[in-house]
């Protein structure tokens, strides 16, 4: 009996060291999973902040462009309308005048 007894209890000591065994492994992977899981995460994260740094510096470069544009138009607007209105006087000169204004260049206008 007592071969007996002790083959059940090493039986026994098997199957809890087995257990054991199973639950440090199942909890391994956990961890292994979990940090997986956080690294992906994080790499998620970094792409979703790299794209959108991109996007800000590509909003901001159309940006400055578009204002560098309207910069640009705002100066050919102000020469056009400075040209008008030197072109104006002259030909507002003249008529109360009643003559040509010697001296004087004319800008031709486009209008």
């Amino acid at each position: 009996m007592r071969t007996l007894s002790e083959r059940t209890a090493q039986l026994v000591r098997e199957s809890e060291a087995a257990e054991e065994r199973r639950r440090q492994e199942l909890a391994a992977l956990r961890r292994e999973i979990l940090s997986e899981r956080e690294a992906a995460r994080r790499k998620s994260e970094e792409e979703a902040n790299q794209l959108t740094e991109e996007a800000r510096m590509a909003a901001r470069n159309m940006m400055e462009s578009v204002r560098e544009e309207i910069e640009r138009q705002v100066r050919t607007a102000e020469e056009q309308l400075s040209s008008l209105g030197e072109n104006l006087a002259v030909e507002l000169a003249e008529r109360v005048l009643g003559r040509p204004i010697r001296g004087a260049t004319r800008v031709s206008s486009n209008n």
